[in-house]
């Protein structure tokens, strides 16, 4: 099919394959190319004459979903698309909304609400999208046609306008028109060889290039089907590989990594499945692990090269039965491509140089950088920072990159936004933030600080301020103290320089030096079975023996199953090498005391030491004094919030990115997942952390909160602080309530789960006659958005912190939820799937 631009490819395909299935949602119904073809322009439409211009700049910022599908090629149909990561805070919102010229910002109902209050600040127009069944809707347009026709005619109109360097102080901007990704888009077609029977799972965010171009874009051009799966998940994928049954699937090398392990945990060998190819993109696949992919499936891995400026495809390696060279990227994909030594000589097939790309899927420039494009554009070639060599079968290898950005597992990441948030500490006088080689995520991100005076942060106090203020993935994996960094002589921070001082330390090598005593031995031998070293040395960090936090954990279980030990209660926090290890585990650390409280309390010692191991993983650190205390942001301003944790790690962090600078959290882990669910185990859960709470917070001056078993859990924790004359400021059940609630002085909030089936409102007899009597305290009752299970992942935190947040300020609940229902209203509420509000 020819199509020039994205109106016109989805108008083509509803008119050749109007009722085939174009996208599947998990739980959703399926939407046929008509269907998607009236709902983009519906939604165009409604945009339109909600008054955004074909030339207007439309930041996103939605979740990804098949809603986030249709907004997405419709605002590159009404306007110009800005799609941004829905999990920024309200400050990164704010810079990027005045870096790309934004003129107005469309959001989900219910979701991202620091986009929204980054929206006010700027004062620009906001649009909220709904959804009504399995249509999306804007405010004026009740889920039917509009009758306005929205079209794009000139191939050379901006689609969508991206960031490259994720940086707040001097980003990129990258224009790419519909000539642009129409082009990338039949690369991919090409590349891949889809047809019509081909069923792409997406497990990828769509605020990045390749969401739109390869993961619906090109789906779509094929006649093909998207199964819109949502963010990765191992797990998930596994289940949806067999449930979805779709033909090729695209990951990061780190995902795939992931799935290889989990794989390898379940002792699978070989997994038969729909799968006709595996794509990895966006960062450099090890030649190892793709041998381990193409083993586990069956199937062939495909490897790309490409950048958001090439809209982005640039050279893909074939399909079967063609041969592709071990470490090739594969030749273009369409684009020229060359190597380039001095600025416009062209080398030699073999000679080593800059790779440099023109062809249609280009970008004209950068947007408002006239002198970076005169660097970077040269007769025509786009320059693209990256260092290879092209063989006599057109063929390119990649060697290294000259660019700074550091590519963590496919993120890229600016050193400059990191350092600008990490020079905010006052105890940090300067910092350098570049990457280090990793073993599974490609890159690391590694800070070198000067300053401290006499009391330095330590490792986990600066990475906890940044986790505060920055999505996790940009948080530094390594520190390093310096005296002074490398400069020029006009004084620029020389990061190569970095680089070649700390790769040793980084894993550059191992130094594999040998056990000295039994339990060494041992160690080692499990550190390698799960790390999947086949050589290593008790000395060996492990990092550097490409441990993430996901082997932490695994680690951690392997050690206590395989030879019994009492684990300390810091996890792998300062246990980097296996000596280390080994040295804490024979002098037993402090660890005996606090499994002592939890076994004194009720617990059998197994259970204590499953409790400490999921404790003293992760990287949000704990209390020195109080292991099992974790915590973020302790300096704030705000009275703290102490979460009982289902699962601590995710949970906290998924706060963390919701709620204010000032704001300190701190969390408590439930046993949900690791410990039976018994009332014996949630009091001696209560019964220990109780204590803790009362001697760190004098006065009460604190909230507690929880979800589901968490909340049973914080339940009976302000029991046992109330039973010892101390009251907490208040208590948040999230999807929760027992009978054990209903004596509490406490003030009490409760948060029902939109698309909850826990029916948690029948408890306590919500809305029916007298059901406020049954507590001691009348509790404030209100909605969250979200299932059980859904509350802390985005856009859900977003809208769970927002009414938390009005209970820890003493405000009711913005809510229109009478005092009292009928028998008839209640009964109505729960059966009429949506009808939330009434």
């Amino acid at each position: 099919m020819s199509f020039r631009t994205i109106s016109e490819l989805l108008k083509g395909q509803a008119a050749a394959v109007p009722d085939a299935v174009a996208i599947e949602g998990i739980g959703r119904p399926q939407l046929t190319y008509r269907a998607i073809h009236d709902q983009v322009q519906g939604v165009a439409g409604a945009l339109r004459l909600a008054g955004i211009d074909a030339g207007d700049r439309v930041a996103l910022a939605m979740p990804t979903s098949a809603d986030m599908s249709i907004a997405l090629l419709a605002t590159t149909i009404a306007g110009t698309s800005a799609p941004l990561n829905p999990m920024y805070r309200r400050k990164e919102y704010e810079a990027y909304y005045a870096a790309m010229h934004l003129s107005h910002v469309v959001v989900q109902d219910g979701c991202c609400e620091a986009a929204v209050e980054a929206a006010q600040q700027a004062a620009l127009p906001l649009h909220v999208i709904g959804r009504i069944g399995d249509r999306v809707c804007v405010p004026g347009n009740d889920g039917g046609a509009v009758s306005l026709s929205v079209s794009v005619d000139d191939p050379e109109r901006v689609a969508a306008v991206m960031l490259t360097s994720g940086s707040t102080s001097q980003p990129k901007r990258v224009p790419l028109t519909h000539a642009n990704l129409c082009a990338s888009t039949k690369d991919v077609c090409r590349s891949l060889d889809l047809g019509p029977t081909d069923r792409c799972l997406s497990m990828w965010e769509q605020f990045h290039i390749g969401g739109l171009t390869d993961l619906l874009l090109a789906p779509l051009a094929s006649g093909g089907t998207v199964i819109s799966a949502g963010p990765f998940d191992v797990d998930r994928f596994f289940d949806l590989l067999h449930s979805t049954r779709p033909t090729w699937y695209q990951a990061v090398p780190t995902a795939l990594h992931a799935i290889v392990r989990r794989a390898k945990q379940r002792g699978c060998t070989s997994i038969s499945s729909s799968l006709r190819l595996i794509r990895s993109v966006a960062a450099a696949l090890p030649v190892a692990l793709k041998a381990e992919v193409e083993e586990l499936f069956g199937v062939p891995v495909v490897q790309t090269f490409g950048m958001t400026e090439a809209a982005p495809l640039i050279t893909s390696t074939r399909l079967p039965p063609a041969v592709t060279r071990s470490g090739s990227v594969g030749p273009s994909a369409g684009p020229d491509v060359a190597i380039m030594g001095a600025p416009g000589v062209l080398l030699e097939s073999g000679e080593r140089g800059e790779v440099v790309v023109r062809g249609p899927n280009v970008m004209a420039g950068y947007e408002d950088a006239p002198e970076l494009n005169r660097e970077l554009f040269v007769d025509g070639w786009f320059r693209t920072g990256d260092v290879g060599h092209i063989d006599e079968d057109g063929e390119l290898f990649l060697v290294g990159r000259v660019k700074e950005l550091i590519n963590r597992g496919g993120e890229k990441i600016s050193p400059h936004e990191v350092e600008e948030v990490l020079q905010s500490h006052p105890m940090v006088e300067a910092c350098a933030v570049f990457g280090l080689p990793h073993r599974s995520l490609g890159e690391e991100v590694a800070v070198a600080v000067v300053g401290g005076g006499r009391t330095p942060l330590t490792d986990a106090e600066l990475r906890a301020y940044a986790a505060a203020r920055l999505v996790a993935f940009k948080v530094p994996d390594r520190v390093f103290r310096v005296e002074a960094l490398p400069r020029t002589p006009t004084g620029k921070v020389q990061r190569l320089k970095l680089v070649e001082q700390f790769t040793p330390a980084a894993g550059g090598r191992l130094a594999c030096k040998p056990p000295r005593t039994t339990l060494e031995g041992e160690l080692l031998k499990i550190w390698q079975d799960v790390l999947q070293v086949p050589q290593a040395g008790i000395t060996d960090s492990f990092l550097d023996m490409g441990g993430d936090s996901l082997a932490g954990v695994a680690l951690l279980a392997a050690v206590q199953k395989e030879l019994g030990h009492n684990l300390p209660a810091r996890g792998l926090r300062g246990l980097t090498t296996v000596a280390e290890m080994a040295a804490a585990l024979e002098d037993g650390d402090a660890t005996a005391d606090h499994l002592a409280c939890f076994v004194g309390n009720g617990l059998m010692e197994e259970e204590a030491q499953v409790l400490m191991i999921v404790l003293g993983a992760g990287r949000v650190p704990s209390l020195p004094d109080a292991p099992f205390l974790k915590v973020l942001n302790p300096d704030g301003t705000r009275l703290p919030l102490v979460w009982c944790s289902n699962a601590p790690e995710k949970e906290m962090l998924a706060l963390a990115s919701a709620l204010p600078d000032d704001q300190p959290l701190y969390g408590l882990y439930s046993g949900s997942g690791r410990l039976e669910y018994t009332k014996r185990v949630t009091t001696a859960l209560a019964e220990t952390y109780a204590p803790v709470l009362e001697r760190i917070f004098t006065n009460g001056a604190f909230y507690v909160g929880g979800n589901c078993r968490g909340a049973d859990v914080a339940i009976g924790v302000v029991g046992c602080l109330e039973s010892h004359g101390c009251m907490p400021r208040g208590l948040c059940l999230v999807d929760f309530v027992n009978e054990e609630a209903f004596p509490l002085q406490t003030p009490i909030q409760i948060l029902l789960g939109r698309q909850s089936r826990e029916v948690v409102a029948r408890r306590f007899g919500w809305g029916l006659p007298g059901w406020a009597r049954k507590f001691r305290r009348r509790p404030w009752v209100d909605w969250t958005t979200g299932g059980h299970g859904q509350f802390f992942v985005s856009p859900h935190v977003d809208d769970l912190w927002a009414r938390i947040s009005r209970f820890l300020r003493g405000e009711p609940p913005e809510t229109n939820l009478p005092a009292r229902l009928s028998r008839f209203g209640w009964l109505l509420i729960r059966l009429v799937p949506g009808l939330t509000r009434i």
